[in-house]
């Protein structure tokens, strides 16, 4: 005889299955909205009976790897992202990205390859402006893209690193600039992202280049 069971698993994991009164007997589980992959046993009694189940946790995909994401589900990525910056959660954030990761960006056209390298560019950033918080304002995806738009605010209180790489020193002005970014996927991490922000209108609100002319009547 077949006996159907159901388990409520921890983190919202619906598990189902049968065994034929067999000690043991594999299941299939579903995996939760952060595409953590999770396997187990299911213990029967000889007699028919529940047993007990065992759950394991094999962490995260591997690199690379998995299944396509729901463009909810990586909406949630990109805003678990943001939240790591504004909390200063850096470990965080750099488990949300693949090791290969590029990312593009005003400073960088031709991209920064790597997490590593990708966290150490933001130091410059958060050294410059200690109180800067990055605000989401809409986002949408398609598939495996995101587009996020928000904007950052923050008061330069530290040294700033321009872009021909000289240092000046803090200017105490307050920015609040519009962001844009695109980004793709892969099994809930970042892949690839495009950052777009008007760099010469960040410098204008800094005092240090002139304000963009207004077009004429």
């Amino acid at each position: 005889m077949i006996s159907q069971f159901e388990y409520s698993a921890p983190e919202n994991v619906n598990v189902k299955g049968a065994f034929s009164g067999s000690p043991k007997a594999s299941i299939s589980l579903q995996r939760d909205p952060m595409q953590r992959l999770y396997g187990g046993t299911w213990m029967g009694n000889r007699d028919g009976s529940r047993g007990g189940a065992r759950l394991e946790y094999p962490g995260p995909l591997a690199e690379g790897g998995g299944e396509s994401m729901s463009v909810e589900e990586n909406l949630k990525v990109i805003e678990t992202a943001t939240k790591a910056l504004n909390d200063r959660d850096f470990d965080r954030y750099e488990s949300l990205h693949l090791n290969s990761v590029l990312q593009r960006g005003p400073q960088n056209p031709e991209g920064i390859k790597g997490i590593k390298a990708i966290r150490a560019s933001l130091d410059p950033l958060f050294e410059a402006f200690p109180d800067i918080r990055f605000v989401a304002e809409t986002q949408f995806g398609a598939g495996d893209w995101i587009t996020q738009l928000s904007h950052i605010r923050g008061t330069n209180t530290g040294p700033l690193v321009m872009p021909g790489g000289q240092t000046i020193p803090a200017t105490n002005k307050a920015v609040r600039l519009p962001v844009a970014m695109v980004a793709k996927l892969e099994g809930g991490k970042f892949a690839e992202i495009n950052v777009y922000f008007d760099q010469a209108g960040m410098m204008a609100q800094l005092g240090l280049l002139p304000p963009p002319q207004q077009p004429e009547p």
